[in-house]
């Protein structure tokens, strides 16, 4: 009997759409592929919101799978695709060459048809990662903090001059050694180690060698360096499973639900009392042991990949068992025989323009899956989309704005193109 009222509550539609999930994420790690040589496969990403500094609020990071050598690259905030691929040719094409794969987060820059275009003439396979997930592009969200880290210890004291320590902290960077490979990114990368100024520490330099020789080296090394990163790698791997788990095993075909979380809160008052988990909705695809691909409603183009940690099995209620009807995205009532009510995830993907209302500010919105005639006037307060925000009034701000823009707008410069 207590078996049967467990299993019938742990059925019931609205606790699995509302009761939070008390449970270690689900999906074990899946390490990515390791590279067989430098800049085979890189991985690119952005940290903005720094203090303005010669017209630069943002850095583009790129770091080689490979060496763990990185290259931190000034920029505005607001990179189109074609101003990203211009940083990547100017700063890491003209060094390195092109990459077999770019691996990035969904931002607007990597998912834009301009970039994908661009890649696959130049026979660069783009790999992004799964929708909300960022530990899909860890080691770039690492270096990102590092980068930070070095900023925070030369411009303390002169914030808006971090531009001009960012070299020093990419070479501080490269000149230690890294726990993955057990090496420095520069010796990584170039077989031997630098000369720094005088009084600093270095890793030691070799006295000069025959180019066979050190060609021999550098092989070793690289070898090396392969042996390193799969042991890093397995050793990371028993460390983040620590605080994972397995979860139930998901097949093409079967129901689940989708963590509220992953899809971003259109108002304070659905991040507050909403839903916990949207759908139910059908596996299309499994990627692959974590990342499966889902069948969402008509219309929506939020991309359809999601990490297993968001997603949990639909446990459709006994009716559904005792008619034996498999459950349906559905526009009906659930006693028709069909699954609840599959929520439509239309993202807000652009700020089109401002205009002062009857409530202050409103915002002119474009979401995805919609045409233009469906934009429609948002008030600040229900928009949810701090990032928007602030790139819609970094290229226009003499637009009407709310009252925690004007500091920024009085004493900020104005970001462009010309910027770059």
């Amino acid at each position: 009997m207590r078996g049967e009222v467990a299993d019938y509550v742990a059925r019931c539609d609205t606790c699995q759409r509302s009761k939070p999930v008390h449970q270690k994420p689900a999906g074990l790690l899946e390490p990515l592929e390791t590279p067989l040589q430098p800049w085979e496969r890189v991985a690119l990403d952005f940290v903005t919101d720094l203090p303005s500094s010669r017209g630069k609020t943002a850095v583009l990071v790129v770091v080689d799978l490979f060496t763990k050598m990185a290259h931190f690259i000034p920029c505005a905030k607001v990179a189109t695709a074609e101003q990203t691929a211009k940083l990547f040719i100017d700063h890491v094409f003209r060094v390195h060459g092109l990459p077999r794969s770019i691996l990035s987060d969904r931002g607007r820059q990597f998912v834009s048809s301009f970039w994908q275009k661009l890649l696959g003439i130049l026979h660069v396979k783009i790999n992004l990662s799964s929708a909300r997930h960022p530990q899909t592009n860890g080691q770039a969200e690492r270096v990102n903090a590092i980068m930070q880290q070095y900023l925070r210890c030369y411009a303390n004291q002169r914030p808006a001059a971090w531009v001009d320590y960012l070299p020093m902290a990419e070479f501080a960077y490269n000149n230690t050694k890294h726990a993955s490979t057990g090496v420095t990114p520069f010796f990584a990368n170039n077989g031997r180690h630098p000369r720094t100024f005088p009084g600093f520490v270095t890793t030691g330099e070799g006295a000069p060698q025959g180019a066979d020789h050190f060609a021999a080296e550098l092989q070793e090394v690289h070898e090396e360096l392969r042996r390193h990163l799969e042991l890093a790698k397995q050793a990371y791997k028993v460390q983040a499973d620590k605080h994972r788990r397995a979860g139930e095993d998901i097949q093409v075909g079967d129901w689940v639900w989708l963590a509220a979380q992953a899809v971003p809160a259109k108002s304070l008052a659905k991040k507050k009392l909403g839903h916990r988990q949207l759908g139910p909705y059908q596996v299309e695809a499994r990627i692959n042991p974590v990342a499966f691909r889902l069948a969402l409603p008509e219309g929506s183009r939020m991309h359809p990949v999601f990490h297993r940690s968001v997603l949990t099995p639909y446990k459709a209620p006994h009716r559904f068992q005792e008619s034996g009807t498999a459950p349906e995205p559905r526009r009906e009532s659930p006693k028709r025989g069909r699954s609840p009510r599959a929520e439509p995830l239309n993202e807000v993907t652009e700020i089109l323009d401002s205009r002062w209302g009857e409530e202050g500010v409103e915002y002119f919105l474009a979401r995805e899956g919609t045409p233009a005639s469906a934009n429609s006037w948002v008030p600040d307060y229900a928009l949810d989309e701090p990032l928007l925000k602030d790139e819609f009034h970094a290229l226009f701000p003499h637009r009407p704005m709310p009252a925690e823009y004007f500091d920024d707008w009085l004493f900020t410069p104005t970001l462009s193109a010309s910027t770059f």
